[in-house]
């Protein structure tokens, strides 16, 4: 009766005898043998031009000098330029090859050179992270270091481990240059950081031109003259219609009726005690009707979560994690790009900044800080190239009559900025001296839709894959398959 050949145990394996290398000391014999037997033992039969290059890096390295990750890199992206997505893949099936037992036993070529020392070497190298950094990533290798050797970064983690209460500076963020400034006491350092934090230089474009301005003061009116300017509809000066764009004049023009019309209801005065419902969806209300006028953009209006916030929040969440995926920060409006469906601006509303409101007031604003900073940091995960420099994500916060405009910036370092743009308030009672400054409210929500859709169409740019056309000039060729179906109608009856 035949008995069943017992398998070599792992000690027999590493002990026993090839003919394959024992017959040869040839070093380009051995090295052919090497690599088929990496090549078939970790790729398989069939492979691919990186897959061949990295196990040739690996031959080419199994004598001194020993393999390394950044010699790796260098040897495949010299062949292949263009295969840096797979190199990380390459790499680290070699490497976790040599971690199993099969890859220990080294079967055919045991009696090669010094081959123990290759592997321990080989397996002394780090794996090959092929994911993209994010843009905390990027700034963490990052310090915003002064001229005279100080380092902001740490300077501001010192001061935030003082704090008792939740901030802005708890995610990095810089909502007080005077904050920051008070913690140095250099006159050569507060100089090097009010360049950055207080001048700002460039930052501040104005987008309404003269003409647009002079077109609107022809609705600085008292109350009841301007129901005669609104009557006649946003035709009304035709002596600047050449020099204004008429999407400009309609939602002026809009803008100002739905506000006339709550003034009216309420006998040109603001109600005391009003809901925070009345300020948001009733006095500013306006706001959602001319942003949905540009066509570039998308407005979520009341309660609804930031979606970039959710991002955040699961980016650490495991697959085999039982919990729900975590919601993001709650907003009361938030403005998207058309095109990409990114956050670009974000709306947080209270009903005064006094009295027990105040506090809410406080939490909205610290709020409001981290849901922009997760925006600006979700689109520059989109972004095909580093933006951080060049990308700007907005903030409005309403508190009953009054409203302030927002912008964060990325700062040096890991700091991002904060920046209060401005603040105005509707007038208690509308009356034929305050016309102007209603005015001025609308011409600031129109620069707002204007800056937000400009930076929408470049977010657009940086998050979208260029690709050139190919050759189309036999489009009408049908190619044919690996296999074609029977009874299928030939080639030249399909053209």
């Amino acid at each position: 009766m035949l008995m069943a050949k017992r398998p070599l145990t792992v000690e027999e394996r590493r002990t026993s005898k090839r003919p394959t290398t024992e017959d040869t000391t040839d070093k380009v014999a051995l090295d052919e043998i090497f690599a088929s037997w990496l090549t078939e033992k970790v790729y398989g039969r069939r492979t691919t031009q990186v897959e061949e290059c990295g196990v040739q890096y690996l031959v080419k390295m199994r004598l001194q000098p020993r393999p390394t990750l950044e010699g790796y890199i260098a040897h495949v992206e010299a062949a292949h330029p263009n295969a840096k997505g797979m190199l990380g893949t390459v790499w680290n099936k070699l490497k976790q090859f040599f971690s199993t037992e099969e890859g220990l036993v080294y079967e055919d070529i045991e009696s090669m050179t010094d081959i123990q020392a290759f592997v321990t070497a080989f397996q002394g190298e780090r794996f090959l992270n092929n994911h993209k950094p994010t843009a905390p990533e990027l700034s963490a290798d990052e310090a915003w270091m002064l001229p005279s050797g100080a380092c902001v970064d740490d300077i501001v983690s010192q001061y935030v481990r003082t704090l008792n209460r939740e901030s802005a500076l708890h995610s990095c963020i810089i909502d007080s240059p005077t904050t920051i400034l008070d913690l140095f006491s250099d006159p050569e350092e507060k100089a090097a950081l009010a360049e950055v934090l207080v001048n700002r230089e460039g930052e501040s474009t104005k987008l309404i031109s003269p003409a647009e301005e002079a077109y609107m003061r022809l609705y600085d009116k008292e109350p009841t003259k301007m129901k005669e300017l609104l009557s006649q509809g946003w035709q009304v000066g035709s002596e600047s219609q050449e020099q204004v764009p008429e999407s400009f004049r309609e939602s002026i023009h809009l803008a100002l009726h739905l506000i006339y019309v709550v003034y009216r209801s309420n006998r040109f005065q603001l109600p005391e005690n009003a809901s925070e419902s009345f300020f948001v969806q009733t006095l500013w209300g306006f706001i959602s009707t001319l942003v949905q006028c540009d066509e570039t953009l998308l407005f979520r209006p009341a309660e609804v979560h930031s979606q970039a916030s959710s991002l955040r929040k699961n980016k650490g969440r495991r697959m085999e994690d039982a919990s729900r995926q975590a919601v993001g920060r709650k907003v009361d409006g938030l403005i998207l790009s058309a095109s990409t469906l990114l956050e670009l601006c974000a709306f947080e509303a209270a009903r005064k900044d006094a009295a027990p409101q105040g506090t809410k007031a406080l939490s909205d604003s610290c709020k409001l800080a981290k849901v922009m900073k997760d925006s600006f940091d979700t689109i520059c995960d989109r972004a095909n190239t580093d933006i951080r420099s060049h990308l700007v994500v907005y903030g409005v916060r309403i508190a009953g009559a009054s409203i302030t405009f927002y912008s964060l910036r990325k700062r040096r370092g890991r700091c991002y900025q904060m920046v209060k743009d401005g603040t105005v308030s509707f007038p208690a009672k509308w009356d034929d001296t305050n016309t102007i400054t209603i005015l001025t409210i609308v011409a600031s929500v129109m620069a707002l839709r204007r800056r937000v859709s400009h930076m929408a169409k470049q977010v657009g740019e940086w998050t979208t894959l260029s690709f050139e056309l190919l050759d189309t000039s036999n489009s009408a060729c049908i190619p044919p398959t690996l296999t074609t179906p029977p009874g299928s109608p030939r080639r030249s009856t399909l053209s």
